[in-house]
């Protein structure tokens, strides 16, 4: 323990790491599709690998850019959470998955929240949690800037980022290599199905990659 208090750049890696572990426990316990108790741990490793490469390469990346660790997993906690809530809310009511589609309200937030509330109810209560939300993410803006990100260090990891999201998000062939098995189960008609198999975040990357970011195919929709 002492060497540690000596090596602050050591401690604030082993700090980033903790929160990328934190991040997979965080799909793991989010993704009804992963089940870490399971008898075929195999099975359930490889799908956690499936969907914690893109929500690490975001976390990175906002990491780069903020050089912030607490505040980068609270935004991933955030991120992750929302994803999975709206994806269980379109379940509910649609008894279909999230879609790439879906996502495009990050481009345009006014239209999509006015939609949003007609299925999800809003009380006091979730009012209070957001502007909780909204408090802590101001509060974490203080925080102090990691050391272990001054310099090169920043923009090498922002690079690295960078290239793994926009490679998986254009599926190039390194990434199809590790989805192939996955994406050979993928079935465009039966959504639901493919999601509980490759889990939510594989299963919208698998989706983009096959079928773009449009609708719903008309098979399913008929």
């Amino acid at each position: 323990m002492a060497s540690l208090r000596h090596h602050p750049l050591l401690r604030e890696g082993i700090a980033v790491l903790g929160c990328a572990v934190l991040v997979l426990l965080l799909i793991a316990h989010l993704d009804p599709s992963i089940d870490l108790a399971a008898p075929t741990h195999a099975a359930a490793l490889a799908m956690l690998l499936l969907n914690m490469l893109p929500a690490l390469a975001a976390f990175g990346l906002l990491l780069a850019l903020t050089r912030r660790l607490l505040l980068s997993s609270w935004l991933m906690l955030l991120a992750l959470g929302g994803l999975y809530a709206a994806n269980s809310a379109k379940l509910d009511t649609l008894q279909t998955p999230l879609l790439p589609s879906d996502l495009l309200f990050i481009a345009t937030p006014g239209p999509a929240l006015r939609l949003f509330v007609q299925y999800l109810h809003v009380d006091a209560m979730r009012w209070l949690l957001i502007a909780l939300g909204i408090a802590i993410t101001a509060a974490l803006l203080c925080e102090r800037r990691l050391r272990v990100l001054t310099g090169w260090r920043a923009s090498m990891l922002g690079l690295l980022a960078l290239v793994a999201s926009t490679s998986l998000v254009i599926g190039a062939p390194p990434w199809r290599r590790i989805y192939q098995t996955a994406e050979a189960g993928f079935q465009p008609w039966s959504l639901s199905d493919s999601a509980a198999r490759t889990g939510l975040i594989g299963s919208l990357l698998l989706y983009h990659w096959n079928i773009g970011g449009g609708a719903v195919p008309s098979v399913v929709s008929t």
